[in-house]
């Protein structure tokens, strides 16, 4: 038996069926497919996390085999000329269809008429339709996503597959859930210096969910450096801690400088003596890091910060993926190990003679720069770059 697929025959389908207006194109199609009993449905993703940009499209795989020949038509072609009054694709701007094909994907363009055998057609001189999935055959299917808003959460779901794209905010770096949040706090950079629980990852997390073990599901750390794969192979095994920043209020001084005076001349002041006193005090946030114990903490009502932290090996470079309230994150994070991070002074005590040890850090150069530029005697400016074993010159 053979079945010809009609658009205005789906939208058609979808009014009697009671199918909500606005539901994504391919979601509707997949939807009377599986109504209709010609696919049975072998595999699909799963709910994911994108912006729904052309840098990160929203995409979405269904592997199905085939019970009847299945002939896809145009979109824009129906023999009878009918328009039925069905919107959808209400959330997105566009979507594509490809199919898998050797070692790649190929686009289903069902705008267009099928030009080739890869699409069903007998010969390369085409066919009225866009498609044919043949009986028998399985079929992987990929559908790229373009959303009019980035932050739009949209189910795309038919029959037993009811996956969701959630939002996210690029530039915020914030992930939008049902009715919850999770942002990224930026930290300075991803350079990260070496040592034993360090925090490498900072986010806000606004759910009603106060059960921790609920919200924090997983992490997920790959050495990047092996291979920018991330693989079973350079996936790696660490400990992580958890803890939940608590803000508190403290008092703070505030100080003036107060000096003797004596006059040198008319013109000329001078000032001795000098001492800081108290003149006046504010108030400063300020904060603790809390462990959480995962399996047994509740958080408290509202918004809380939650920071990880773990062990940081020399030379490293590590990409992260969390899982928060089930959702997993692969967009946010990369860290790289590095001495440099917030680095005052560095001695490597290289010298070979002498009682001098050089200091070979980058602010060594700004300090020495700022010394060449002062009233300072040559030979006091020599002696400092010397320590700092830059030139003089």
């Amino acid at each position: 038996m053979t079945r010809r697929i009609y658009w205005e025959s789906t939208k058609k389908w979808a009014l009697k069926a009671g199918v909500p207006v606005g539901i994504a194109g391919f979601a509707l199609l997949f939807m009377y497919l599986s109504a209709l009993g010609v696919i049975n449905v072998t595999g699909y993703s799963g709910d994911s996390i994108c912006a729904g940009t052309l840098e990160d499209p929203c995409l979405a795989y269904v592997n199905f085999s085939v019970k009847e020949d299945i002939f896809i038509y145009p979109m824009d072609y129906d023999p009878w000329g009918r328009d039925t009054p069905f919107e959808t694709d209400k959330e997105l701007e566009s979507w594509k269809m490809y199919r898998s094909w050797g070692n790649g994907w190929r686009e289903i363009k069902l705008n267009e008429t099928c030009t080739g055998t890869w699409c069903g057609a007998p010969d390369n001189k085409g066919a009225d339709y866009s498609f044919v999935f043949r009986k028998g055959n399985d079929y992987k299917i990929k559908i790229e996503v373009i959303k009019k808003n980035s932050e739009e959460i949209i189910k795309w779901g038919f029959g037993p597959v009811d996956p969701i794209f959630f939002g996210y905010n690029v530039s915020e770096k914030k992930v939008f859930l049902n009715n919850e949040t999770i942002k990224l706090i930026t930290l300075s950079n991803d350079l990260i210096i070496r040592g034993k629980e360090r925090l490498f990852a900072e986010f806000e997390v606004d759910t009603l969910e106060k059960n921790y073990e609920n919200i924090i599901n997983g992490m997920e750390i790959y050495n990047v450096k092996q291979s920018n794969e991330l693989t079973e192979t350079n996936k790696l095994d660490r400990e992580f801690i958890y803890k939940y920043k608590q803000f508190y209020n403290e008092t703070v001084d505030e100080y003036e400088e107060v000096c003797k005076e004596f006059v040198e001349n008319i013109t000329d002041i001078g000032y001795y003596d000098c001492v800081l006193k108290v003149s006046g005090t504010h108030i400063e946030q300020k904060f603790n890091w809390i462990e959480i114990n995962v399996q047994e903490d509740s958080k408290s009502e509202g918004k809380v910060i939650i920071g990880v932290f773990t062990d940081i090996e020399p030379g490293e470079s590590i990409e992260w993926i969390p899982t928060l309230l089930n959702a997993r994150i692969s967009q946010w994070g990369t860290w790289n190990e590095s001495l440099s991070v917030d680095l005052r002074g560095y001695w490597p005590f290289e010298e070979q003679t002498g009682t001098l040890a050089a200091d070979k850090s980058p602010q060594a150069l700004s300090r020495c720069r700022a010394a060449l530029r002062t009233t300072l005697s040559s030979l006091f400016q020599a002696s400092f770059c010397r320590l700092a074993a830059l030139p003089t010159g």
